[in-house]
């Protein structure tokens, strides 16, 4: 299988660049600015999966389940931040972007999702027009995200560098759920200005997630993007994804069209859930190799800080056979052995406690 950390203080949204589209912006204004469709083969790859029976946990802040992309999508949620609150408020219109990208539904409007027949379970971590939060946050949205029942961990914040957000990743593993996290934008604002960045940000660079880096149309770079210089090297996961000029749902019910790492990191999320709902019976490290071991080679040979292992490629994914044995371990995955369409999802799980039960965490 292909394969320095930085502290934080907090958590914080990463700066966002909007562009937005005027009034109720109409089906192809959306849908057609979303070039990675096309890039990345998505169409061809819901022929063979959307993601049904995937629940996919977003950390953020906070998703508005009644946008149109969203209706139907989101199953749920707590608020760490408001003991009363549910997750389903956007305080910062940033969860609901994330969202839309991981699960946009497929009704000709507004944005598809990478994984459109997936659910969403929103752990919101962000008191209302705050741009940090406490890092301690991070790892009791993960274990509550693992006790209710999510299968994939999507977070496009950054912060939680300590030693609780690390035990919460390993137990995510644990329990087979991979967690993909963006790496962080080179210009941040903390809430006093805009600050230059560099590096990789947390849990993007704690050991065990999946750090997402960003490219631009063109299949380049976005140099606005944090590269892997400071991702963990054991494993050695990061790759890349579409995250400049990103269509995204807005919390106010329309749409606009941003940029960052924030929006490369879902669509590996949603990747890993056409993956999981494809190929139910894999285990963990398949599961994960099969996102790694298919993706399109950038830049330099092999791993490089800009891109990681390469661009994400749903497609290749779902179609090729993964076959890799070293000395820590024997990976097979075979394309004859993914799940046809139409049986996907129709698993029950019955395991773990109802979303919305209180079973602790960290």
């Amino acid at each position: 299988m292909k394969r320095a950390q930085k502290t934080a203080a907090g958590i914080t949204v990463g700066l966002l660049a909007v562009v937005l589209l005027p009034g109720v912006a109409f089906a192809d204004e959306v849908r057609d600015g979303q070039w990675y469709l096309d890039t990345l083969n998505v169409h061809d790859a819901h022929e063979l999966s959307q993601g049904a029976g995937v629940t996919i946990g977003v950390i953020d802040t906070g998703v508005n389940a009644e946008h149109t992309d969203l209706e139907g999508q989101v199953i749920g949620g707590t608020d760490l931040v408001d003991s009363s609150g549910d997750g389903l408020d956007d305080y910062f219109d940033h969860g609901t972007a994330v969202a839309s990208v991981l699960a946009g539904q497929d009704d000709a409007e507004g944005v598809l999702g990478i994984a459109p027949k997936a659910t969403v379970l929103s752990v919101n971590i962000f008191a209302e027009g705050a741009k940090t939060t406490e890092a301690k946050l991070m790892a009791t949205a993960i274990h509550w995200l693992i006790d209710n029942g999510a299968d994939v961990i999507n977070i496009s914040v950054g912060g939680g560098g300590d030693g609780a957000t690390k035990a919460a990743i390993d137990r995510a593993a644990e329990n087979g759920v991979p967690i993909v996290a963006s790496a962080g934008n080179r210009y941040q604002d903390y809430g006093y200005g805009e600050q230059e960045t560099s590096g990789t940000s947390n849990p993007a660079a704690q050991s065990g997630a999946i750090p997402v880096t960003a490219i631009t149309p063109e299949g380049v770079f976005f140099e606005d993007s944090l590269d892997l210089s400071l991702a963990s090297q054991q494993p050695k996961l990061g790759i890349s994804a579409p995250g400049a000029a990103i269509p995204v749902a807005a919390a106010d019910g329309g749409h606009r069209t941003t940029h960052g790492t924030s929006f490369a990191a879902p669509i590996v999320a949603g990747t890993l859930a056409l993956i999981k709902s494809a190929y139910p019976d894999l285990d963990y490290t398949t599961m994960v190799a099969r996102l790694i071991e298919t993706v399109d080679d950038k830049g330099p040979e092999g791993y490089d800080d800009k891109c990681g292992w390469g661009v994400v490629n749903p497609l290749a994914a779902l179609t090729e056979d993964v076959v890799h044995e070293d000395e820590y371990s024997s990976i097979e995955s075979y394309a004859d052995d993914i799940l046809p369409l139409e049986e996907q999802g129709k698993r029950a799980d019955g395991d773990g406690p109802a979303v919305g039960e209180d079973e602790g965490g960290e």
